[in-house]
């Protein structure tokens, strides 16, 4: 079995809802066979997104917009290595983001958009003129310096995620920074096996910063990882060459003002999204270090028991 992203061989994972996955050692991704992910490019999808599946999704896309939808495109704001100026939620479902950021920055509303290929009923969409119905190429000209694409990915094939990233390289500014929310391979491994999910929510493919890193590069796009974060990671155009801690203490002053709106130095925009990416940030570092203190712990004692014989057998002597 061929990895669709890197050609190597890949492994079998297990067995989803009578679905055989697999991984691929290098670029990690889950994948189904090639011959489902063929018929799915065709378009014969393992289900679709009517209104049965908005039926089942309107309640988790409310709470995904409410709280940590709200969250994530405000990163994406701060981390931005240009100025920004316009931002776009990709695969916006009923555009409700668009709603709650209209209300908490007022301000900033009219440079707030929102794209959605599969849209839900009229009667659950967001009234926003900035709500669009397509893909994201057809936005052209319009670019975009930072934006969010959030429970998106895990439902495409790899084909249709390098079109999107075809797409996105055309609307994206150089220094754009767009934030992708998706449970990673590792998230699915250690944290939740359940989000592999091909029927009921049609999570058909997870996942791996390397495995996007691979399909962007072509396009010009820089994939990074999210420090603590199993579940996103940036696609960014032409990113500030600074470590990620910097980032977060030093965003650009026009990003800052974006978010807040009355050029005050912070808001509540903004410091949600600085406390956000630190405290992951800093969870990530003290769990790095805890888990080298106790593999040193592991190997000092290991060398305490390899050198105690020795100077049991040495007629008492200390040894040199």
């Amino acid at each position: 079995m061929l990895c669709p992203v890197c050609e190597a061989a890949s492994a079998p994972f297990r067995v989803v809802e009578g679905f055989a996955y697999f991984k691929r050692s290098g670029c990690g991704i889950l994948h189904l066979p090639p011959d489902i992910l063929h018929d799915i490019d065709a378009g014969k999808p393992l289900r679709t997104y009517e209104v049965e599946y908005w039926d089942a999704e309107m309640h988790a896309a409310g709470q995904r917009a409410a709280g940590p939808g709200i969250a994530r495109l405000c990163e994406a704001i701060f981390l931005a290595s240009t100025p920004v100026r316009t931002v776009l939620d990709i695969g916006t479902g009923p555009g409700v983001l668009l709603d709650h950021m209209a209300r908490l920055m007022p301000h900033a509303a009219p440079a707030i958009h929102g794209v959605e290929l599969f849209p839900p009923p009229a009667r659950w969409r967001t009234t926003s003129p900035n709500y669009h119905i397509g893909t994201l190429d057809a936005l052209a000209p319009m670019t975009f310096e930072a934006g969010l694409c959030m429970e998106v990915i895990e439902h495409l094939t790899p084909r249709m995620v390098a079109t999107l990233l075809r797409a996105l390289a055309s609307v994206a500014s150089e220094g754009s920074c767009f934030l992708f929310n998706t449970g990673l391979t590792s998230f699915v491994e250690n944290e939740d096996p359940a989000y592999l999910d091909p029927l009921v929510r049609g999570h058909i493919t997870i996942w791996t910063v390397e495995a996007m890193a691979r399909l962007a590069a072509p396009f010009g796009l820089t994939v990074s990882p999210v420090p603590g974060r199993s579940w996103a990671f940036i696609v960014e155009k032409a990113p500030r060459p600074v470590a990620f801690d910097h980032r977060i203490y030093h965003p650009l002053p026009e990003n800052l003002a974006f978010l807040s709106g009355d050029g005050a130095i912070e808001s509540v925009p903004s410091l949600l999204a600085r406390s956000g990416l630190a405290w992951f940030f800093f969870a990530d570092m003290a769990a790095s270090r805890t888990a080298w203190a106790l593999s040193l712990d592991g190997e000092l004692a290991a060398l305490r028991e390899t050198r105690q014989p020795s100077e049991a057998g040495g007629g008492g002597h200390p040894p040199e």
